[in-house]
Formats: C-alpha cells, structure tokens, sequence
C-alpha cells in the first residue's frame, strides 16, 4: 500500500510539474521562484518515499532469511522424526505409531507453509525492489527534464530582457506578491544591488506584497558585426 501511495504520488508530481513547465515558459521565470521551489520540495518528498520502500524491502530481506532458517530447521526435525516412525512400525505399537504420525503430519504442514511464505515473500521482494528501481527513474528523468526547461526558459528570458534599444534614464518598478513569510527580492544593474525589499509574514490567508522603484541610466548595447 505505501508503495501504491508512493507510485500515485509520483504520478501526481509529474502531471503537476509538467503543467507548472508550460506555464513557465510563457510566464517571466522571475515570478516563480516560489513555484520552482514547492515543485523541487515535492521532488524530494517522492525521494524521501523511494528510501521508505527501500527500508521497506531491507525488512521483508530480514523476514525471509528467517523464514528459510525456519524452514530448515522444520526439515531437519522432520528427517530425525522418520527413523521413529519406522522403528514403531516394526514393533506394532500402533498408538506411539498413530500420535507420531500426527506429529509428523503436522511438522510436514508447517514446513508447506513456510515453503509457500517462502515463495510469496520472494517474489513480494522482486516486486518491491522492481517498482523502486523504477521510482528512481521516474524521478531522475523528471528532475533532469524540469531542469533543461527551466534552463530554457531562463535563457530565452535573460536574451529578451538584457539590453535596451534607447540610451536613457529608466524608471524600474517591481511589485512582488508572496505567499511565504520573511520573502525578499532584489534589483540589479550589471551585478550591482540597486534596491531590496522585504515581504513580512502573511496576515491568515492573506498574501503580502511590496513593490519596489528605482532609477537608472542604462545605455544601448553595442553589438559587434
């Protein structure tokens, strides 16, 4: 069953991520930062649950070791319980014959079940180690597409917004919403700090936002031919 959960989980955090993908690549990837942060926190949930089925599958190991330990013991008592049975046949006491004979039956019964535990535990355990190889691919393929598409759209973003077309002084003013508490964000020209602004902590369900307006003399790029 927390394997089961586990495998929706993952289903859910694909289907999400890729649909929080598109929509960064029509969005300023500026605005998301929160967004690209919930959707890694959500990744490594699904990591935390591959090491739970991992830890899962050590346990199920253990059992079935001891499970053929059980079951070669029963073999060992039922090979000392014949020779018995034989020697009573000879000397016809039918009663010690008829109640080791139950003895007998019943030892042969328990090691059918510890063969049929052995064989169900087995192959629980292929299963298991199956579906976790295969979270770990799911979630490796997953963070290394989200990780080119979010390259992508970083850089097609830095192309459009790096250069300006008239040489001038700039009014730039930023307003940003946060749902999170204790968020900042910061202006740069050319590596150089011009303003940060601080969010507090959100009222109840209500978002916070602050804006932020600054002032600089930008030139236009020069490109060489």
């Amino acid at each position: 069953m927390e394997e089961r959960q586990s495998r929706h989980m993952l289903q859910q955090v694909v289907t999400t991520l890729q649909q929080k993908v598109q929509s960064l690549e029509q969005k300023d990837i500026s605005k998301h930062t929160t967004d690209i942060s919930a959707l890694q926190l959500k990744v490594n949930t699904v990591n935390d649950s591959c090491s739970l089925c991992q830890n899962n599958l050590g346990d199920l190991k253990s059992k079935f070791k001891d499970l053929e330990m059980n079951y070669t013991l029963l073999k060992d008592e039922n090979q000392k319980l014949s020779p018995d049975v034989a020697s009573l046949r000879q000397t016809q006491s039918i009663g010690n014959i008829g109640n080791l004979k139950q003895q007998v039956q019943a030892t042969t019964n328990r090691v059918k079940q510890l063969e049929y535990s052995n064989t169900v535990t087995h192959q629980d355990i292929i299963a298991l180690s199956k579906i976790t190889n295969q979270n770990k691919l799911d979630i490796t393929t997953v963070g290394q597409n989200l990780t080119q598409q979010i390259t992508s759209v970083e850089q097609e973003f830095r192309k459009k917004t790096q250069n300006v077309e008239v040489d001038g002084l700039y009014i730039i003013a930023v307003t940003v919403n946060s749902d999170t508490n204790d968020s900042e964000f910061e202006i740069y020209k050319n590596n150089i700090p011009l303003s940060r602004v601080y969010v507090q902590e959100k009222f109840g369900k209500h978002d916070q936002s602050r804006t932020s307006v600054v002032s600089a003399e930008l030139q236009r790029a020069i490109q060489s031919v």
